[in-house]
């Protein structure tokens, strides 16, 4: 990540979406008062082209859009990422409610563990009337469901999550960066992961019964294919093979990411049947990834 534009900020948040006004609405209010308390920065990447309301400019004073129609949601991101001038940059998705103070605790826990790379919280779902929107949550976010331990973490909420300034990607390819891998990669190289149970957030994302099958399916394979540009023969023949098993993989993960924190228990197993359709269909999306790359998957994303 090149140097901040001029004009330090104490943090910065970075969204990106590719749907129209008003489906960023919600997110934004109850964002802009915390950004402007905390005299911080909003960078919105618009990949609809019309995902900002018409008056953007004087209903949030300040704030930076940035306009690229098609891209992929990781395109957009690691583009916005590249405008900001924060100290610390925080990353949330165009489909969640943040509760009030949420900007103020990711702050407040970079000060308090100076050592920390990426803070993030816990995530609850926000869509809860459907047994395919339980699903949904389960095979995504079951593992970062509260409550979460405090302190040094394996992983981190990618639905919001906050860096330092040097735990940017240095380099950004044209297609983006993925913030999963990055995130894996940047610990691997002994970048600390840190969680805080005071920061929560509500991921509110409904699309549908046949649309969320979909979906999983494109980010597996999305994964694979962005996985893919840096394996090699045999790695790739390892991961191919893992894919027979990937489907137990997710559902064991999720099933005890539930369990074990003894909440949701009935909507787990209601949903049960639909979580392992959704978790075939994304071995079946990482399958063709590794096969045959990503191809137009990343650009469905959302």
């Amino acid at each position: 990540m090149k140097n901040p534009p001029a004009g330090r900020v104490p943090f910065s948040v970075v969204i990106a979406t590719t749907h129209p006004w008003p489906e960023l609405e919600m997110t934004l209010d109850s964002l802009w008062a915390q950004i402007q308390q905390l005299h911080g920065e909003l960078i919105i990447a618009d990949g609809d082209g019309h995902g900002l309301p018409a008056d953007f400019a004087t209903r949030f004073p300040g704030a930076i859009a940035i306009h690229k129609p098609g891209a992929s949601i990781f395109a957009l991101r690691s583009i916005a990422m590249q405008r900001t001038r924060g100290d610390i940059v925080a990353v949330t998705e165009d489909h969640c409610r943040l509760p009030p103070g949420w900007c103020g605790e990711l702050l407040e826990s970079h000060r308090r563990h100076p050592e920390a790379a990426v803070i993030s919280g816990s995530v609850e779902n926000g869509s809860t009337d459907a047994l395919i929107d339980w699903a949904n949550f389960f095979i995504a976010h079951a593992p970062m469901m509260g409550p979460v331990k405090n302190g040094e973490s394996k992983s981190v909420s990618l639905a919001g999550a906050a860096f330092k300034r040097n735990a940017l990607p240095q380099q950004i390819p044209m297609h983006g960066v993925m913030e999963m891998l990055y995130i894996q990669e940047l610990s691997r190289r002994g970048g600390k992961l840190f969680n805080s149970s005071k920061i929560s957030l509500d991921h509110v994302q409904s699309y549908g019964f046949w649309r969320t099958f979909a979906i999983h399916y494109h980010n597996g394979r999305s994964i694979a294919g962005f996985r893919r540009l840096k394996m090699g023969p045999w790695q790739l023949l390892m991961r191919i093979g893992s894919c027979a098993i990937l489907p137990l993989f997710l559902l064991y993960r999720s099933g005890y990411g539930v369990i074990r924190k003894r909440r949701f228990v009935p909507q787990l197993l209601l949903s049960f049947p639909f979580m392992a359709a959704l978790a075939t269909c994304h071995a079946a999306g990482e399958l063709t990834g590794y096969l045959a790359g990503a191809g137009s998957s990343p650009t469905r994303l959302s």
